[in-house]
């Protein structure tokens, strides 16, 4: 039996040996370039981003390229908005790249259509590339008090989002349930990667097949797949959630959560709705009003992408929808005028 397993181990070495040395040859030979290992967060003058030991990263406060602009709180805005003035009603906007406006110039980004429409209220958008609903959930902490809003609305990737949270990687803060509460770990400058993730044929294979599909996601799915609500992802989600409510319940702030479906649930409708339904069961039992963008989604809705096939962030079609959504949003809903108590 020994003698079988020393075999086994030898035969996997020299398997996996084989496939680094044809994956090698083969990126030197069609000339491809594998994305680079992130390992150390580097704050450099062109990056919009600066490391926060809390959240993992932010925006830096007044900068400016050719697509971004932020104001001096390091939100996505061309204005400063003026958090003392208690006339003002304001809106959190809290999300990743999907509500960011990723590669969008700034005027096409939504709440920058929604502030130059000026319908009654102030849009702080807060979100960042990236972010898993931990960082929102973190970012909310962080400012909820200094913006005060009286409306949240949390924008929901069900693409990435509930894979995301229980990272510990690229620089994203992990959270995970300790004793049933929720927890979440500080982020370091520094990421370590996982040894597998150095191979030149995991790496090829993330860049043509994978994209950023790893052990740990595979895993993760595997265990919704079979647990569901009681998988460690969704309890985890459930818990971040719920602080959310937590927090605008004490200030008597509504959260609307607009749930966005991935692009193959936008290709397909009639695909599985399980994480759907357990995000709208959560949603009634914190009072968020929710809304599913896939049934209000336009015919045309090929439109409102960058691509198609390969990018499914919203284009400026997209952007001017979103807007669009909201504003009707705000105009139908008589609970989002005045004050409100969030029972």
């Amino acid at each position: 039996m020994l003698k079988n397993i020393i075999l086994i181990v030898i035969s996997l070495i020299l398997f996996f040996a084989l496939l680094e040395t044809g994956a090698a040859i083969y990126i030197k030979l069609s000339s491809t370039k594998l994305a680079p290992l992130t390992e150390d967060f580097a704050e450099t003058p062109d990056s919009p981003h600066l490391f926060d030991r809390e959240v993992g990263y932010r925006l830096k406060p007044v900068y400016s390229d050719k697509n971004i602009k932020t104001n001096s709180m390091g939100f996505r805005s061309s204005r400063d908005f003026d958090f003392k003035d208690a006339q003002r009603k304001r809106v959190m906007i809290l999300g990743d790249s999907m509500a960011f406006g990723y590669r969008l110039e700034q005027k096409n980004v939504f709440s920058e259509i929604l502030n130059d429409k000026n319908i009654g209220f102030d849009f702080v958008n807060t979100s960042v590339i990236g972010y898993t609903t931990a960082q929102e959930y973190l970012t909310l902490k962080k400012y909820i008090d200094i913006i005060k809003p009286e409306i949240i609305i949390l924008f929901y990737y069900q693409a990435n989002d509930i894979w995301e949270n229980c990272r510990n990687d690229c620089f994203h803060p992990k959270a995970y349930l300790s004793n049933g509460r929720l927890a979440i770990a500080g982020v370091k400058k520094h990421s370590g990667t996982a040894f597998y993730k150095r191979s030149n044929f995991y790496r090829l294979l993330d860049k043509r097949i994978l994209q950023g599909m790893d052990l740990q996601y595979f895993i993760q799915r595997l265990d919704f797949g079979i647990r569901g609500k009681n998988s460690v992802v969704w309890k985890t989600m459930r818990e971040i959630l719920s602080e959310i409510g937590g927090i605008a319940r004490r200030r008597n702030i509504k959260v609307i959560v607009i749930d966005i479906p991935t692009i193959n649930q936008v290709k397909k409708p009639s695909g599985s709705r399980a994480r759907q339904n357990l995000l709208v069961k959560a949603c009634e039992e914190e009072k968020f009003l929710y809304y599913d963008l896939l049934l209000y989604y336009p015919d045309d809705r090929k439109e409102l992408f960058c691509d198609w096939k390969y990018d499914a962030h919203w284009n400026k079609n997209g952007q001017q929808f979103i807007a669009s959504f909201i504003e009707k949003i705000f105009s139908e809903n008589k609970l989002l005028h005045g004050k409100h108590e969030n029972k």
